[in-house]
Protein backbone atom coordinates (compact mmCIF):
# COMPACT_ATOMS: atom_id res chain seq x y z
CA UNK A 1 0.00 0.00 0.00
CA UNK A 2 2.82 2.40 0.88
CA UNK A 3 4.51 1.70 -2.47
CA UNK A 4 1.30 2.56 -4.30
CA UNK A 5 1.07 5.84 -2.38
CA UNK A 6 4.64 6.73 -3.34
CA UNK A 7 3.75 6.10 -7.01
CA UNK A 8 0.62 8.25 -6.68
CA UNK A 9 2.56 11.14 -5.17
CA UNK A 10 5.29 10.77 -7.80
CA UNK A 11 2.68 11.09 -10.56
CA UNK A 12 1.07 14.02 -8.73
CA UNK A 13 4.49 15.68 -8.64
CA UNK A 14 4.85 15.26 -12.41
CA UNK A 15 1.47 16.91 -12.96
CA UNK A 16 2.18 19.78 -10.57
CA UNK A 17 5.64 20.17 -12.12
CA UNK A 18 4.01 20.61 -15.52
CA UNK A 19 1.83 23.36 -14.04
CA UNK A 20 4.85 25.02 -12.43
CA UNK A 21 6.45 25.25 -15.86
CA UNK A 22 3.41 27.19 -17.02
CA UNK A 23 3.64 29.46 -13.98
CA UNK A 24 7.32 30.22 -14.63
CA UNK A 25 6.67 30.79 -18.34
CA UNK A 26 3.73 33.14 -17.87
CA UNK A 27 4.58 34.83 -14.59
CA UNK A 28 6.72 37.50 -16.21
CA UNK A 29 3.86 38.52 -18.51
CA UNK A 30 1.22 38.21 -15.74
CA UNK A 31 -0.80 35.73 -17.81
CA UNK A 32 -0.73 32.71 -15.48
CA UNK A 33 -4.33 31.60 -16.08
CA UNK A 34 -5.04 33.04 -19.54
CA UNK A 35 -5.03 31.02 -22.73
CA UNK A 36 -4.08 27.46 -23.62
CA UNK A 37 -0.50 26.26 -23.76
CA UNK A 38 1.25 26.74 -27.07
CA UNK A 39 4.67 26.25 -28.61
CA UNK A 40 6.99 29.08 -27.62
CA UNK A 41 8.46 29.14 -31.14
CA UNK A 42 5.64 28.58 -33.63
CA UNK A 43 2.76 29.49 -31.25
CA UNK A 44 0.76 26.43 -32.30
CA UNK A 45 -1.79 25.43 -29.64
CA UNK A 46 -0.67 22.21 -27.97
CA UNK A 47 -2.96 19.19 -27.76
CA UNK A 48 -3.45 17.00 -24.70
CA UNK A 49 -1.00 14.46 -26.13
CA UNK A 50 1.67 17.16 -26.24
CA UNK A 51 1.28 17.96 -22.55
CA UNK A 52 1.76 14.60 -20.82
CA UNK A 53 4.57 15.23 -18.30
CA UNK A 54 7.96 13.80 -19.37
CA UNK A 55 6.35 11.17 -21.64
CA UNK A 56 5.40 13.72 -24.32
CA UNK A 57 8.94 15.15 -24.27
CA UNK A 58 10.47 11.68 -24.67
CA UNK A 59 8.05 10.57 -27.39
CA UNK A 60 8.60 13.77 -29.34
CA UNK A 61 12.37 13.43 -28.82
CA UNK A 62 12.51 16.88 -27.31
CA UNK A 63 11.06 18.63 -30.36
CA UNK A 64 7.80 20.43 -31.11
CA UNK A 65 5.35 18.19 -32.99
CA UNK A 66 4.50 21.05 -35.36
CA UNK A 67 7.61 23.13 -36.08
CA UNK A 68 10.16 20.43 -35.13
CA UNK A 69 12.33 22.86 -33.18
CA UNK A 70 13.85 21.82 -29.85
CA UNK A 71 11.83 22.10 -26.65
CA UNK A 72 13.63 23.46 -23.60
CA UNK A 73 14.94 20.77 -21.24
CA UNK A 74 13.52 22.89 -18.45
CA UNK A 75 10.12 21.22 -18.89
CA UNK A 76 11.02 17.59 -18.14
CA UNK A 77 13.64 18.62 -15.56
CA UNK A 78 11.14 20.66 -13.52
CA UNK A 79 8.56 17.86 -13.76
CA UNK A 80 11.04 15.23 -12.56
CA UNK A 81 12.42 17.46 -9.79
CA UNK A 82 8.90 18.19 -8.53
CA UNK A 83 8.02 14.50 -8.66
CA UNK A 84 11.09 13.56 -6.61
CA UNK A 85 10.40 16.43 -4.21
CA UNK A 86 6.84 15.19 -3.62
CA UNK A 87 8.06 11.65 -2.95
CA UNK A 88 10.57 13.04 -0.44
CA UNK A 89 7.92 15.21 1.20
CA UNK A 90 5.59 12.24 1.59
CA UNK A 91 8.43 10.18 3.09
CA UNK A 92 9.20 12.95 5.58
CA UNK A 93 5.62 13.70 6.67
CA UNK A 94 4.99 9.99 7.25
CA UNK A 95 8.03 9.97 9.54
CA UNK A 96 7.00 13.04 11.56
CA UNK A 97 3.23 12.57 11.65
CA UNK A 98 3.06 9.59 13.98
CA UNK A 99 1.07 7.61 11.42
CA UNK A 100 -2.13 9.66 11.71
CA UNK A 101 -3.66 9.83 8.22
CA UNK A 102 -5.26 13.27 8.72
CA UNK A 103 -1.96 14.72 9.91
CA UNK A 104 -0.15 13.15 6.95
CA UNK A 105 -2.57 14.69 4.45
CA UNK A 106 -2.50 18.15 6.05
CA UNK A 107 1.29 18.15 6.42
CA UNK A 108 1.73 16.99 2.84
CA UNK A 109 -0.52 19.71 1.46
CA UNK A 110 1.31 22.32 3.53
CA UNK A 111 4.86 21.31 2.62
CA UNK A 112 4.03 20.39 -1.00
CA UNK A 113 2.56 23.87 -1.48
CA UNK A 114 5.66 25.49 0.01
CA UNK A 115 8.10 23.52 -2.14
CA UNK A 116 5.99 24.05 -5.25
CA UNK A 117 6.33 27.78 -4.68
CA UNK A 118 10.06 27.39 -4.04
CA UNK A 119 10.65 25.30 -7.18
CA UNK A 120 8.86 27.94 -9.25
CA UNK A 121 10.96 30.69 -7.66
CA UNK A 122 14.18 28.72 -8.18
CA UNK A 123 13.51 28.22 -11.89
CA UNK A 124 12.46 31.86 -12.29
CA UNK A 125 15.64 32.97 -10.51
CA UNK A 126 17.78 30.87 -12.84
CA UNK A 127 16.05 32.34 -15.90
CA UNK A 128 15.69 35.97 -14.82
CA UNK A 129 18.16 36.42 -11.91
CA UNK A 130 15.43 37.55 -9.54
CA UNK A 131 13.08 35.91 -7.06
CA UNK A 132 9.53 36.99 -8.00
CA UNK A 133 7.77 38.99 -5.30
CA UNK A 134 4.34 37.70 -6.36
CA UNK A 135 5.36 34.17 -5.28
CA UNK A 136 7.62 35.30 -2.44
CA UNK A 137 4.82 37.03 -0.53
CA UNK A 138 2.68 33.88 -0.74
CA UNK A 139 5.62 31.84 0.52
CA UNK A 140 6.20 34.16 3.48
CA UNK A 141 2.54 34.28 4.48
CA UNK A 142 2.17 30.52 4.10
CA UNK A 143 5.24 29.68 6.18
CA UNK A 144 4.38 32.20 8.89
CA UNK A 145 0.72 31.23 9.28
CA UNK A 146 1.50 27.52 8.93
CA UNK A 147 4.18 27.61 11.62
CA UNK A 148 1.82 29.37 14.03
CA UNK A 149 -1.00 26.90 13.38
CA UNK A 150 1.27 23.85 13.72
CA UNK A 151 2.83 25.17 16.94
CA UNK A 152 -0.61 26.02 18.36
CA UNK A 153 -2.06 22.58 17.58
CA UNK A 154 0.97 20.86 19.12
CA UNK A 155 0.88 23.11 22.21
CA UNK A 156 4.35 24.50 21.41
CA UNK A 157 3.38 28.06 20.53
CA UNK A 158 5.79 30.68 21.87
CA UNK A 159 7.10 34.14 21.09
CA UNK A 160 9.91 32.58 19.04
CA UNK A 161 7.38 31.29 16.50
CA UNK A 162 6.64 34.91 15.59
CA UNK A 163 10.25 36.08 15.27
CA UNK A 164 12.24 32.97 14.25
CA UNK A 165 12.34 33.98 10.58
CA UNK A 166 13.71 37.43 11.36
CA UNK A 167 16.32 36.01 13.74
CA UNK A 168 17.59 33.61 11.05
CA UNK A 169 17.78 36.36 8.41
CA UNK A 170 19.23 39.11 10.62
CA UNK A 171 22.99 38.40 10.19
CA UNK A 172 22.56 38.00 6.43
CA UNK A 173 20.49 41.18 6.27
CA UNK A 174 23.47 42.92 7.89
CA UNK A 175 25.71 41.57 5.10
CA UNK A 176 23.22 42.78 2.50
CA UNK A 177 22.97 46.21 4.12
CA UNK A 178 26.71 46.75 4.63
CA UNK A 179 27.58 45.53 1.12
CA UNK A 180 24.70 47.55 -0.39
CA UNK A 181 23.37 44.39 -1.98
CA UNK A 182 26.60 43.42 -3.73
CA UNK A 183 27.26 40.23 -1.75
CA UNK A 184 23.73 38.91 -1.38
CA UNK A 185 20.34 39.74 -2.85
CA UNK A 186 17.41 40.99 -0.80
CA UNK A 187 15.25 38.21 -2.25
CA UNK A 188 17.60 35.70 -0.62
CA UNK A 189 17.05 37.45 2.72
CA UNK A 190 13.30 37.03 2.30
CA UNK A 191 13.83 33.32 1.60
CA UNK A 192 15.74 32.99 4.88
CA UNK A 193 12.87 34.60 6.77
CA UNK A 194 10.56 31.91 5.42
CA UNK A 195 13.11 29.22 6.30
CA UNK A 196 13.10 30.38 9.92
CA UNK A 197 9.31 30.34 10.13
CA UNK A 198 9.15 26.91 8.51
CA UNK A 199 11.92 25.08 10.40
CA UNK A 200 12.59 27.26 13.43
CA UNK A 201 15.81 29.07 14.28
CA UNK A 202 18.09 26.03 14.31
CA UNK A 203 16.59 24.41 11.24
CA UNK A 204 16.26 27.67 9.29
CA UNK A 205 19.81 28.77 10.00
CA UNK A 206 21.10 25.27 9.16
CA UNK A 207 19.20 25.27 5.87
CA UNK A 208 20.75 28.62 4.97
CA UNK A 209 24.30 27.49 5.76
CA UNK A 210 23.80 24.21 3.90
CA UNK A 211 22.59 26.27 0.94
CA UNK A 212 25.84 28.26 1.02
CA UNK A 213 27.83 25.03 1.17
CA UNK A 214 25.93 23.49 -1.74
CA UNK A 215 26.42 26.65 -3.79
CA UNK A 216 30.13 26.80 -2.97
CA UNK A 217 30.60 23.13 -3.89
CA UNK A 218 28.76 23.62 -7.18
CA UNK A 219 30.83 26.61 -8.25
CA UNK A 220 34.13 25.04 -7.20
CA UNK A 221 33.34 21.92 -9.25
CA UNK A 222 32.14 24.05 -12.16
CA UNK A 223 35.34 26.09 -12.17
CA UNK A 224 37.48 22.95 -12.00
CA UNK A 225 35.61 21.23 -14.84
CA UNK A 226 35.16 24.24 -17.14
CA UNK A 227 38.19 26.32 -16.05
CA UNK A 228 35.93 29.37 -16.12
CA UNK A 229 36.52 31.41 -12.98
CA UNK A 230 33.84 33.58 -11.42
CA UNK A 231 34.70 37.26 -11.19
CA UNK A 232 33.40 39.79 -8.70
CA UNK A 233 31.03 41.11 -11.37
CA UNK A 234 29.42 37.75 -12.09
CA UNK A 235 25.68 37.68 -11.33
CA UNK A 236 24.77 34.43 -9.57
CA UNK A 237 21.21 33.20 -8.96
CA UNK A 238 21.73 32.02 -5.39
CA UNK A 239 18.12 31.29 -4.50
CA UNK A 240 18.16 27.74 -5.94
CA UNK A 241 21.08 26.76 -3.69
CA UNK A 242 19.36 28.12 -0.59
CA UNK A 243 16.24 26.19 -1.54
CA UNK A 244 18.32 23.04 -2.01
CA UNK A 245 19.72 23.57 1.49
CA UNK A 246 16.20 23.92 2.87
CA UNK A 247 15.05 20.71 1.19
CA UNK A 248 18.08 18.83 2.49
CA UNK A 249 17.43 19.98 6.05
CA UNK A 250 13.70 19.25 5.78
CA UNK A 251 14.16 15.80 4.25
CA UNK A 252 16.94 14.55 6.51
CA UNK A 253 16.28 16.45 9.72
CA UNK A 254 20.03 17.16 9.87
CA UNK A 255 21.04 20.51 11.39
CA UNK A 256 24.33 22.16 12.25
CA UNK A 257 23.69 21.28 15.89
CA UNK A 258 23.21 17.60 15.12
CA UNK A 259 26.37 17.60 13.00
CA UNK A 260 28.43 19.13 15.80
CA UNK A 261 26.99 16.79 18.43
CA UNK A 262 27.64 13.84 16.13
CA UNK A 263 31.33 14.76 16.03
CA UNK A 264 31.66 15.07 19.80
Amino acid sequence: MLTILYIIFAILGLIIGSFLNVVVLRLHTKRISKGRSCCGTCSHTLSTLDLVPVISYVCLMGRCRYCKLKISKQYPIVEIVTSLAFVGIFYRVVAISGGDITTIILYFIYFATIFSLLISMAVYDIKHFILPWSLMKIFLVFTFVGSIVIAFLSNNLSFLNFVSGFIVALPFWAIWYLSKGRLIGFGDILLMIGFGFMLGINGGYSATIFGFWIGALYFVLKMILTRNFISGKTVVPFGPFLIAGLYFTFLTGITLTSLVLGMV
